[in-house]
């Protein structure tokens, strides 16, 4: 993940990438015993699409502003993951609690270091469509607060920290290919990098909900009735969503618009996490630019080229022009 660290009017400021995550591979297991999570295990990796998170020291109380053009849904009031993780992290380190809704009436309400902040998410990520836009906000936060605030703290206790909000954090956090393990907490890096990946990505701007998705795969394992999903294989990356058949049978019109892309001869056809967003994968980059444009004729929806960040190098370190 990178970042810059630049002068703000009331102190400093540093402006982190959010980037988007993406499942080549998703296997989902049993719920786990206690807390009810299914465990997974999935190829996780990075794409050049993000959003920018800017955190800054200032002198008038807490602040949550959101820029856009994807802000549409996005809350901003506590319920934002990025607030969230502004104030877990504020806990954590000692400072003072980013301010409840309530105390933002009273100008620098909360006190403290923590409450005179300002975060600026400018959304560039689709919202709900299973690329980990909030999660992906809530680790850029942490990233940028733990330079601003000094905090010095390695980026696995934050990636630890960042588990408490959300499955995906950990990996949003990290930033890297990785074997992503649990539920979602362990995170392991690739040791070599993969080879240059580009994803087309359909948004069909639909609305499709996770625990539908999930309630509806553990219905059918307990009617015994199997939904295997497409295995594609790319190379030597093999890429499949145990998730996917249940997201098409949550939400009708995203299988529809599956089902035509499908037939359209779209290849390596995939469900992005629980949906709603559409990808397939490429390791030629002009063949995803003419699958783009022929996909964009088809379905008549957003669509879009990211590449896939493949580069295990690319850690969240600070940089500074």
């Amino acid at each position: 993940m990178s970042r810059t660290s630049q002068p703000d009017s009331a102190g400093r400021s540093v402006t982190v990438h959010a980037h988007a995550k993406l499942n080549i591979s998703l296997a989902i297991g049993p719920r786990r015993a206690g807390d009810g999570y299914h465990l997974l295990e999935s190829l996780m990796v990075p794409l050049d699409l993000h959003d920018e998170v800017t955190v800054a020291k200032s002198a008038g109380g807490f602040r949550l502003e959101v820029t856009g053009p994807t802000i549409a849904g996005v809350p901003t009031d506590s319920s934002n993951l990025a607030w969230r993780s502004a104030q877990l992290l504020a806990t954590e380190a000692g400072l003072s609690e980013i301010p409840s809704p309530n105390a933002l009436e009273t100008p620098g309400g909360g006190g403290g270091i923590s409450a005179n902040l300002s975060i600026r998410l400018h959304k560039q990520i689709p919202v709900g469509g299973g690329l980990a836009g909030g999660s992906a906000d809530a680790a850029a936060t942490l990233i940028g607060l733990n330079e601003l605030w000094n905090l010095n703290w390695p980026v696995e206790r934050l990636a630890a920290l960042g588990a408490r909000l959300g499955s995906d954090v950990p990996f949003c956090t990290i930033s890297r290919p990785s074997w992503v393990r649990g539920r979602g907490e362990r995170v392991e890096p690739l040791a070599e990098s993969l080879p240059p990946l580009w994803a087309v990505l359909i948004l069909p701007g639909l609305a499709v909900s996770t625990r539908a998705v999930y309630q509806r795969l553990d219905a059918d394992r307990l009617a015994g009735i199997a939904r295997p999903g497409r295995k594609h294989q790319l190379g030597l990356l093999e890429c499949f969503n145990d998730l996917e058949q249940a997201a098409l049978s949550v939400s009708r019109p995203l299988a529809e618009t599956f089902g035509s892309l499908e037939a359209f001869g779209t290849p390596r056809l995939m469900v992005a996490g629980s949906g709603s967003t559409l990808f397939a994968l490429f390791d030629n980059a002009s063949q995803a630019r003419e699958w783009e444009n022929r996909i964009r004729l088809e379905a008549r929806c957003a669509v879009m080229v990211a590449a896939v960040l493949s580069d295990t190098s690319n850690c969240r370190r600070p940089h500074r022009p």
